[in-house]
Parts: structure tokens; sequence; C-alpha cells
């Protein structure tokens, strides 16, 4: 699953219609039913998606020699073809799965015969630690609530937890920010 290319991130248009986007479509339509808000099921996946669509413009922007002019972008967006060559340069390091390096993780973690097995609820950033499991004191939010997630949204799940990371424990590592995150897509 390449996360340029493939259409995970779950958009609300101004008609209502709710769909999956790839992130260079975030311009499809603009003119007779704008997409007009991110449509997660999880408020935090829809502030960390916006920060990663800004944050992959800038980065296919800079990359390209364009200016980032926000001012600019607002009145006058870019096609979706526009967006769709501008990140395609880009696409190698947005793979989620596959056999080859992964987006966002840390492929020696994977080979470290001392790592931590983790839950995919552990990429929630309210989810209780091991410690907080073991003593019990999981009183509001509680272990074991999320045991699946599909693909798209372990992909927010993971863009979620290395943007906005709680701190963490042993087996992690740290985020974009500078605090500790899990790994386990």
């Amino acid at each position: 699953m390449n996360l340029l290319q493939e259409p995970w991130i779950p958009v609300r248009r101004a008609s209502g219609e709710r769909l999956w986007i790839a992130p260079h479509q975030i311009t499809d339509g603009i003119e007779n039913d704008p997409i007009v808000a991110l449509d997660a099921v999880r408020p935090d996946f829809n502030g960390a998606l916006m920060q990663f669509l800004i944050g992959l413009v800038q980065t296919a922007w800079a990359r390209a020699g364009k200016s980032f002019d926000r001012d600019t972008l607002l009145w006058e967006p870019p096609s979706s073809k526009l967006l769709e060559a501008s990140f395609a340069p880009l696409s190698e390091a947005f793979e989620l799965d596959g056999d080859g390096p992964r987006f966002m993780q840390d492929s020696s973690v994977a080979r470290d015969p001392d790592r931590i097995e983790k839950a995919i609820s552990s990429q929630l950033i309210e989810a209780p630690g091991v410690e907080t499991r073991d003593s019990h004191t999981d009183h509001f939010v509680k272990a074991g609530v999320t045991e699946l997630l599909c693909a798209d949204c372990a992909a927010a799940a993971l863009i979620t937890v290395q943007t906005n990371s709680p701190s963490g424990g042993r087996g992690t590592l740290v985020s974009l920010r500078g605090e500790v995150l899990s790994i386990g897509v």
C-alpha cells in the first residue's frame, strides 16, 4: 500500500458525500463540490492527517524548488495532476507495507531479537502502557478495546502517534517531535 498513490484518507465534501482519497486528490472537484473536512473516525487522526498533508505539500514544493506561499495556494489551489507529479519523486518513502523499507518505521527495530511485540492498540495515543495494564490502573481508557485496524486506519494511527506521541516506556523510539513512540504496523 503506497500512501501517495492509493485512496486512504477519509474526507467529506460540501455535498455531504464521504469518500477516501489519495493525497493528490485533495483539490479534486474544488469548483463544484469541494472537500471541506477530513473525516477520520477519530479527531486525533484528523489533526495528524491535516499536518501530514501540509507537510507533504511543503516537502514536495521545496524539493521541486517551488515557493510555498500559503495564501496563493489557498486562493489558487494546485490541480490534482500537479500535486500527483510533485509527490511522485517521494513515492518510495511512502510504502506502508511490503518487504522493503516502510513508511515511518525503523527497520532496525524489526530485526532486533530483543524487541517487544505490541498490540496494534499501542499505536493509539491514549492506549495504556504495559505497566498500567499490569497494575490494573487503566481505569478510564481500558486496554484491549481496539484489537484490529484496517490498513487505512493503521496508516492514520502511525502518522498520529509519530506526530503527537506522548511519552512512553521501554521498547519505544523517539517520534518526530522528540517524544517516544512505538513501532508496530
